[in-house]
């Protein structure tokens, strides 16, 4: 923008000098050549007049100038200070980009990542599925195994019993059975001994025969409605209560002997019960 330069504006009593001056060196010699009589004063006033009015103009012109400069100088300014807020505007707008970028760059790694922790998810399923399925097969197989041994264990006392009766000279008036019920009787059976008596034989098989067992046993014999139920299947009191263990731990004898429990291994009797009136 092209700025405007101040002119000065001449004073009045310079502007009367000026004025002289030109009727003298240029209207005089006019009016010498032309023969004309010298002008009045009031003339070269009018002149003057018309001249300050010039110079009123002048200065007024030049007030106006001023101004317009000065409303271009805040112009200038104002424009200067959009620009800038411009630029901090688009350094902002450049920052708010770069974070939206950057969020969604780790949009797109946390994605990722669930992706994988997902894929992790459904593996981990997959292994814990076929692991239950193996749980159950190996369950399955226990409990067939547990099942035989069992089985085996209740043979082998069966086979105790058979051989303690012939030491003994024990009668048995039927052949042992198992009885089940709440809390199972692994095998029953009514004997004769040999002073006559006759007394209803009971046998618990354990394979890890412990103090836990014992007194198990213990408390389903002394139970009143136990021996009811054992009543309705024609098992009447005394009793020749036995315990069988494939194996003996420490405490258990003394205990037996203290309840009157008997203790059969596959040794045989290892301790004889007391009978249960």
């Amino acid at each position: 923008m092209a700025s405007t330069e101040s002119v000065s504006v001449p004073t009045e009593e310079r502007v009367r000098e000026i004025v002289l001056q030109v009727v003298e060196e240029v209207v005089e010699p006019i009016r010498r050549e032309l023969g004309q009589p010298s002008p009045e004063w009031s003339d070269v006033r009018q002149v003057w007049l018309a001249i300050g009015a010039l110079t009123d103009a002048q200065r007024r012109t030049e007030e106006r100038l001023e101004e317009l400069a000065e409303a271009q100088r805040r112009t200038e300014e104002r424009v200067e200070q959009l620009a800038e807020a411009q630029r901090r505007t688009e350094e902002r707008l450049q920052r708010l980009e770069e974070t939206v970028q950057a969020l969604a760059e780790a949009q797109r790694r946390t994605e990722e990542r669930l992706q994988r922790l997902e894929e992790v998810v459904y593996s981990l399923a997959e292994t814990v599925r076929q692991l239950v399925d193996r749980l159950e097969r190996v369950e399955k197989q226990l409990g067939q195994l547990s099942d035989r041994l069992g089985m085996d264990l209740e043979t082998d006392a069966e086979e105790v019993l058979w051989a303690l009766a012939e030491s003994k000279g024990i009668r048995f008036l039927q052949r042992p059975t198992p009885i089940t019920m709440d809390g199972e009787i692994d095998w029953a059976a009514p004997v004769e001994m040999p002073d006559g008596k006759r007394y209803w034989l009971l046998v618990e098989v354990k394979g890890r025969l412990r103090r836990k067992e014992l007194s198990e046993w213990v408390q389903c014999l002394r139970d009143p409605s136990f021996q009811q139920k054992l009543r309705l299947y024609g098992v009447e009191k005394p009793y020749l209560p036995y315990v069988f263990g494939m194996r003996v731990y420490l405490g258990v004898e003394e205990m037996a002997q203290e309840v009157g429990v008997g203790i059969l291994t596959f040794r045989g009797e290892q301790l004889p019960p007391r009978p249960w009136e």
